[in-house]
């Protein structure tokens, strides 16, 4: 760069940096004024603002200037980039240039205020250059206000102003350690009592496992403890052995090896019977309990109270006991005085149009639970052939010959004179039976006989009689007839009326 741009360079600055200002000619052009009415094309310099207004003020103008500067300095170097390089020796503008030669590109005109360049006398080359003249030191500026970083468009995370170092994002903070939400714990396994046996055509029992719940339609025949039942009409269950048949509002439980049936509501009646079973009941209604192991009775719940009619068996409750074909009110004085049934509560009402108990059924499609010892299993059915065959099998567990029960027997025979229908004691030594002639033959019957009736075979026909409560431990049933004779049973049941 020669001399001249240099000098033109410090000159530029010295404008641009406010060295070099052209001198305050405002009072003077005030005062030249000639009318108030005369609007000047100079802008009119505003009162400088008092307190905070003021600050602000300055530091706008502050900001003005800065970006002004910037601004010049910006354009200085883009002319100093873009000038064409220096001439050499010889050319027009070098330093070795003849005296009237004219320069590349005409130098720029000296501005209105601006001091004429001096033309500098050179100095000798062995000799340094003389270094520019020092600008005057300028007052210190107002701090300049930092300006507000511009909203970030929606959807786009914030960015730090230019002049502001980037710092790097601050860690995430570690997620504490949870501990796996707490799993449910399994339900304890609830003990199934029983099923539900029939119910009224039309009728719908509901059902619920707590207080809190609302009553849902039953979905399953299953009982379970704790299982609340409600219906309007005669529902019949079987618990265990037993036969429960009833109307209103139960709650079964277990308790101490007995299924619990509690009323719930007023006017709830429930028939239970357990003649002859294994499985002990207990009757109650909130605070007043009533137990029966072995019998049959009809209870009804009152506000405070439960009305208990015995049947056959006997029912226990306060410390006393209820024997068959009687009648008492439980309540918190105890049991009172009883009495004897009337014929309305041997038959309640209840009671009416219900199934007979069943107390065995073998439907051969599979093996009884006791053994078999003569015949066969054939499609469904069991099977004996030839003159004093026999068809027997092992009662288990053993039955107890209750009041009421009964033989039912749905059997067809080919060539056959007669049966010999037999029931053996669990001792094995008291045998009751009888015979029965086949005037049918290849024909499907049903064979129905009360056990009470059954004689003792030792004793004829006019003998003893199959006594009640006898445990029965087997069944036997003879073929007599031809010799291609056969028997086929499909089914066999004792049931209780």
């Amino acid at each position: 760069m020669n001399r001249f741009d240099e000098r033109m360079l410090d000159r530029d600055l010295e404008e641009a940096l406010g060295h070099d200002a052209p001198a305050d000619l405002r009072e003077r052009i005030l005062a030249a004024r000639p009318s108030p009415r005369r609007r000047s094309t100079r802008i009119r310099p505003l009162p400088l603002p008092a307190g905070r207004r003021s600050r602000q003020t300055a530091l706008f103008a502050a900001a003005a200037i800065s970006l002004s500067v910037i601004a010049a300095l910006v354009v200085l170097w883009s002319y100093v980039a873009t000038r064409p390089a220096a001439p050499a020796p010889g050319l027009a503008g070098g330093a070795n240039a003849p005296a009237n030669a004219q320069p590349a590109f005409p130098l720029p005109a000296p501005g209105v205020h601006a001091p004429q360049p001096q033309p500098e006398a050179e100095a000798p080359q062995s000799q340094p250059a003389p270094r520019p003249q020092e600008p005057e030191t300028l007052p210190p500026s107002p701090p300049q206000p930092e300006p507000s970083p511009k909203p970030a468009p929606p959807g786009e995370p914030p960015r730090s102003p230019e002049s502001e170092v980037e710092r790097p994002a601050p860690p995430l903070p570690t997620p504490r350690e949870t501990q796996p939400p707490p799993t449910e714990a399994p339900r304890a396994e609830r003990r199934q009592l029983g099923s539900v046996l029939a119910l009224p055509r039309g009728a719908r029992l509901q059902v619920r496992d707590s207080d809190g719940e609302s009553w849902r339609e039953a979905e399953s025949a299953a009982l379970f403890a704790g299982t609340f039942l409600r219906i309007s009409d005669p529902a019949d269950l079987t618990l265990g052995d037993a036969r429960v048949r009833f109307e209103g509002t139960l709650r079964l439980g277990w308790s101490e090896g007995a299924v619990c049936v509690d009323c719930i509501e007023r006017k709830t009646r429930a028939w239970c019977d357990n003649l002859g079973g294994r499985t002990p009941l207990r009757l109650g209604l909130r605070e007043l309990l009533a137990y029966m192991d072995d019998g049959v009775a009809c209870v009804e719940a009152g506000s405070s109270s439960l009305e208990i009619a015995c049947i056959e068996g006997s029912v226990r409750a306060a410390g006393a006991a209820l024997e068959a074909g009687r009648f008492a009110t439980l309540s918190a004085k105890g049991l009172a005085k009883p009495r004897d049934l009337t014929a309305a509560e041997r038959q309640p009402r209840l009671i009416a149009g219900m199934a007979p108990r069943q107390l065995l059924r073998e439907d051969f499609t599979e093996e009884p639970a006791g053994k078999l010892y003569g015949g066969a299993l054939q499609d469904g059915l069991v099977r004996v052939e030839g003159p004093g065959a026999l068809l027997a099998f092992d009662i288990s567990p053993t039955l107890i010959a209750v009041k009421g029960a009964k033989l039912r027997l749905r059997y067809r025979v080919m060539d056959c004179s007669s049966i010999y229908v037999q029931f053996l004691g669990e001792d094995v030594r008291r045998q009751f039976g009888s015979e029965f002639t086949q005037r049918k033959q290849g024909q499907w019957l049903e064979l129905e006989i009360r056990l009470d009736s059954l004689p003792y075979d030792a004793a004829g026909a006019g003998g003893e009689k199959m006594p009640p409560n006898l445990k029965l431990g087997k069944f036997q049933c003879y073929l007599r007839g031809e010799r291609n004779c056969t028997l086929e049973i499909d089914w066999l049941e004792i049931v209780r009326e």
